[in-house]
Formats: structure tokens, C-alpha cells, sequence
């Protein structure tokens, strides 16, 4: 079910893609405002309630909770059963026909803003950047072997302007020889409104808020390496 705000009323999801559709049409010219009218009051709309759900819809898009990871593996000199492995997770909100627009699969890391050139930059560059604000050491970082994944969570309908906040959480994996699982940190980040639209201002705004939550001693001790 679909919360339409205006009116305090509950359609279903497909009843709200149609309404939907009805108001885009409307927007673009393609129904008349007698037509509009008259289609919105087949799903019980008065006329005052049809205008209050078009100024609604229209700024409303289809939004997705999407869940990117990156498992590092340390590179070592003594081999294989020295190396070291970490997780970064982010939990961060999309509109949905941005989705595909991840990353997946084995990537570079992307360790400065100014290197972020789409999406799926972004999105490391802040998994990155979380870890080097908690201690992580640079180098480190940037010669681990890098694998991206992705899981996509819960579907919801908001402001194309809401606020942007995301969950950041590292897991620590252990070794070869001595696995765990282990959450290290979790915090949550603001960045700026539709960020997909400014990357690389964006990028920078994450770096600026994860380091004033920075690495605290008095949140005890943490392994890192």
C-alpha cells in the first residue's frame, strides 16, 4: 500500500502507478484539465483533492533502499595465510531508475573525489573514505584487492528533494587462519540532496561528515590492521 499524504489515503501500488500516470499525463500536456478531472474522480478524488495529489505526485519519485559492499583482501609478503579481510558496507537510497548504476564484481578503489567520474565511483570513494576516517591505513587501502557487491532492499515513494542519509558499517573478517565477523563501526552520514546529480560535490560533503565523526578513543578499542 501507497500513503498518498495530501489526502491521508491508502491506494494500492497499482492504483498508485495509474494515478501516477494519470498526473504525468496532466504535467505534459497530454490530457486536458476537464480529462484529468475526470479520471481522478474514478478512484474517489473530489476536484480540491485531484489538484493536492498532482502538486504531490509531481514531486514524488520511486526511490530504493540498496545495500553496496566492498570485501577487501590485504595484500602480505608472507602469503596467503597472512592476509587480511574487511568489509565495508553502505546503505544508501537511489531513485529507482538509477539502480543498475553500481558497482559489482572486482573494482579499483576509488580513494579521492576528484577521481569519481560516475554512480558507481561515488559509491566506493565513500566506502573508501569511511575506512581511512576510522584509522584505516591508506596504503593499505589502496593496494587491497577490492570486490563490490550489491543487494537491493525495500521500494518506497518520497520527495525527489528528501534528506539523504547513509548507514556506513566495516566488518572485520579476520584471516585465513583465524575468521570472524565482527562489526567494528557504524554511523550514519548526511550527504547533499539528489546527489547523483553533483558526484564529485557530493563525495565531498561525505568526506567532510565522516571525519568530524572521525576515529574517537573514547569509543574504546579498535583493531584496524
Amino acid at each position: 500500500m501507497v500513503l498518498i499524504e495530501p489526502v491521508g489515503r491508502e491506494v494500492s501500488e497499482r492504483e498508485f502507478e495509474n494515478i501516477r500516470r494519470i498526473c504525468y499525463r496532466y504535467l505534459t500536456g497530454r490530457i486536458s484539465g476537464a480529462e484529468f478531472e475526470r479520471l481522478m474522480r474514478r478512484y474517489g478524488f473530489t476536484r480540491a483533492e485531484a489538484y493536492k495529489v498532482y502538486t504531490w505526485i509531481t514531486r514524488v519519485e520511486r526511490w530504493i533502499n540498496v545495500m553496496i559492499s566492498a570485501s577487501l583482501t590485504t595484500t602480505s609478503t608472507k602469503g596467503p595465510s597472512s592476509e587480511r579481510y574487511f568489509e565495508g558496507r553502505i546503505f544508501v537510497p537511489i531513485i529507482y531508475e538509477l539502480k543498475d548504476d553500481v558497482p559489482g564484481g572486482v573494482v579499483a578503489p576509488v580513494s579521492r573525489c576528484s577521481d569519481v567520474e560516475d554512480l558507481s565511483d561515488f559509491y566506493l570513494a565513500c566506502i573508501f573514505i569511511y575506512f581511512e576516517s576510522k584509522g584505516y591505513d591508506y596504503e593499505m587501502l589502496d593496494t587491497a584487492e577490492w570486490k563490490a557487491g550489491v543487494k537491493y532492499l525495500d521500494e518506497f515513494y518520497d520527495s525527489i528533494d528528501r534528506e539523504i542519509v547513509f548507514k556506513c558499517e566495516i566488518y572485520d573478517l579476520g584471516s585465513a587462519n583465524r575468521p570472524k565477523s565482527i562489526r567494528r563501526w557504524y554511523d550514519e552520514i548526511e550527504v547533499i540532496r539528489r546527489y547523483w546529480e553533483r558526484l564529485e560535490e557530493a563525495c565531498r560533503v561525505f568526506r567532510g561528515n565522516a571525519f568530524k565523526v572521525g576515529y574517537l578513543k573514547s569509543m574504546g578499542k579498535q583493531v584496524r590492521w
